[in-house]
């Protein structure tokens, strides 16, 4: 991140390096468009994909050695001016989850971090195949393209 001058950092590098843990025999998918994200938005996301991730260690598809984690961004559009970023994470083929009936630490900075910290929203769902959550992070934490950022370096 710091080669990148603090301008930002690819989502596809954070979410390997949260991942990278866990990651093994096929277990993981990772696919989006090469999008920068700004250096200030970086450790509230970062944040919530290690939550993420160590829940799906701890319950869910990670926990039993034949789960799978799905971790899809796209840039989302009105017209001709890009209105952010939707980053999604799916499991499956984890145990049954059962969801509890005080949120722990975990799920509070799930929830609460990138609508407090970024002002995107966060939906976050324990369902019984697995635990999914949709993030919309706002265009402005958005940074210049992967391309503008290595010419940088």
């Amino acid at each position: 991140m710091s080669l990148n001058r603090w301008q930002g950092v690819r989502i596809a590098e954070l979410v390997r390096g949260e991942l990278a843990p866990c990651m093994k025999y096929g277990n993981t998918q990772i696919d989006g468009p090469d999008v920068v994200l700004a250096a200030e938005a970086t450790q509230p996301v970062t944040m919530v994909l290690r939550e993420l991730v160590t829940n799906a260690a701890k319950y869910g598809a990670f926990s039993n050695g034949r789960g799978r984690v799905s971790v899809c961004w796209q840039k989302q559009s009105n017209g001709s001016a890009t209105s952010g970023l939707v980053l999604e994470w799916r499991e499956a083929g984890g145990p049954p989850i059962a969801a509890r009936n005080s949120p722990g630490y975990g799920t509070s900075v799930i929830r609460n971090v990138i609508p407090y910290e970024l002002g995107g929203t966060v939906d976050y769902e324990l369902a019984a195949e697995g635990a999914r959550c949709s993030l919309q992070i706002p265009a402005k934490w958005l940074n210049a393209t992967a391309t503008q950022i290595a010419e940088l370096v």
